[in-house]
């Protein structure tokens, strides 16, 4: 058993469960893509928003669930025991949420119902003693939850873009935990690096299997969870804060997507090309090119957020202060730039 989060033992530990998780999730995908076209799990190409060749495969949440969860296992490390029965619960609702979504669709509004139920009862487990911490950090990480969940279902529309952000934030979310002695937050951290890192393999930059709604809910579920728990750790709000700079990517997407729609008078939660990789696409960039710069700039959040994890109070908030004004502009500037042709 991993007990602690000591300097050998901890790298060494995240090291394999690394490992393990890539090579479950690489052995894994081609299961994954068989089942999924053989029950007809697929994203079927419609000339619209969807303008793949041909179907693609759903089911990457299944891979990355199923290849954390072996990683783990193998180190003697159950996931129940690391986040608690009410985040693993919650985890796997919203997976099969998703699936049944990805195989029947389902109403944006029913989904969200359903998010607004689970969210609050994971939240009420993270923070524990809720008589000493009080209800703000409840209600804070319910809507938490919720955000970073759609965000990056939000952010999912280019191969490989909410896969490599969401690599990309486990790495630091990953260093953050272990700096901090968080033993659920650095293993579960870096089981969602190995697994996505082998997920992109058969997802980028040709796609033979997408994360659909079951993978990228899941996803930003588990990366939403993760900082919250590191602020639960420390006990001090502004650490909670200081993790979810490194998710701003995603939530820009969302602020640039609610802002397009809401300028245009369409509902919230309407599809449309208005994200912020059509808008980059708009402007000349290939996916490649986009999927870089969405990286680039989540590991520069992330250097940002261990510059700041821990320090005074002062410097966090001024920094999650500064970049929500920066994310303001930038959506506005973004929501200016032609619209790309429906």
């Amino acid at each position: 058993m991993v007990a602690t989060m000591e300097l050998d033992g901890g790298a060494w530990a995240s090291l394999v469960v690394t490992a393990i998780s890539f090579s479950a999730g690489v052995a894994l995908s081609p299961v994954a893509i068989f089942v999924a076209r053989t029950l007809d799990i697929v994203d079927k190409p419609n000339g619209k928003l969807k303008r793949h060749a041909e179907p693609v495969a759903y089911l990457g949440g299944l891979v990355l669930c199923l290849a954390s969860v072996l990683a783990l296992e193998f180190i003697g490390q159950n996931p129940v025991d690391l986040l608690g029965k009410g985040v693993v619960a919650g985890a796997l609702a919203l997976l099969v949420l998703g699936t049944i979504d990805d195989k029947f669709g389902l109403s944006a509004r029913f989904k969200l119902l359903v998010q607004l139920l689970i969210c609050p009862l994971v939240a009420y487990t993270l923070i524990g003693d809720v008589a000493a911490t009080g209800w703000f950090w409840v209600v804070a990480a319910s809507a938490w939850l919720v955000l970073i969940a759609n965000a990056f279902n939000i952010l999912d529309v280019a191969n490989g873009l909410a896969a490599s952000v969401a690599a990309t934030a486990a790495v630091f979310i990953a260093l953050l935990g272990f700096y901090a002695g968080n033993v659920a937050v650095a293993l579960i951290g870096t089981a969602l690096v190995g697994a996505v890192f082998a997920f992109l393999l058969f997802n980028f930059p040709r796609a033979r299997m997408f994360l659909g709604d079951g993978g990228s809910l899941f996803l930003g579920f588990m990366l939403g969870v993760l900082c919250i728990k590191l602020g639960v750790g420390t006990k001090r709000l502004e650490d909670w804060a200081a993790a979810g700079l490194v998710l701003a990517v995603p939530v820009l997407d969302v602020l640039l997507v609610s802002l397009c729609r809401w300028r245009r008078g369409i509902p919230i939660m309407q599809g449309s090309r208005d994200h912020l990789a059509h808008r980059l696409g708009a402007i000349g960039l290939t996916c490649v090119q986009l999927v870089l710069v969405a990286v680039a700039g989540t590991g520069l959040l992330g250097i940002l957020a261990v510059l700041v994890f821990g320090q005074a109070q002062g410097y966090t908030w001024i920094c999650a202060g500064s970049l929500v004004v920066l994310m303001v502009f930038l959506g506005d500037r973004l929501a200016r730039l032609p619209r790309p042709h429906s």
